[in-house]
């Protein structure tokens, strides 16, 4: 569940539509199942009318990696906060350690 929220929460945030994300969470925990298999593993089943809304999802996804996630300033900040952290580290102190 938390991950279908990231997702609708991160396409509205970056893209700004209200008609995304194009799939609706709830309607695809509804009708999901955890089923065994031949080898009696537990695997989570979708209804077959629910393969364009499992689609929306990983086209999501895949979207929000490419654009967002993956972005070339997205990854310039992430190194530039790892470096301060990686610096400041020697100041940090943590309680009960």
């Amino acid at each position: 569940v938390d991950k279908l929220d990231y997702l609708a929460r991160d396409a509205m945030a970056s893209f700004g539509s209200s008609n995304l994300p194009g799939f609706h969470a709830m309607r695809i925990i509804e009708h999901c199942r955890v089923l065994k298999n031949e080898l009696l593993q537990h695997e989570v089943c979708f209804q077959m009318k629910m393969a364009v809304d499992i689609n929306h999802v990983y086209a999501l996804r895949a979207q929000l990696h490419r654009q967002v996630y993956q972005h070339r300033i997205a990854n310039a900040a992430e190194l530039m906060i790892t470096d301060l952290l990686e610096a400041a580290e020697p100041h940090f102190t943590f309680k009960g350690t």
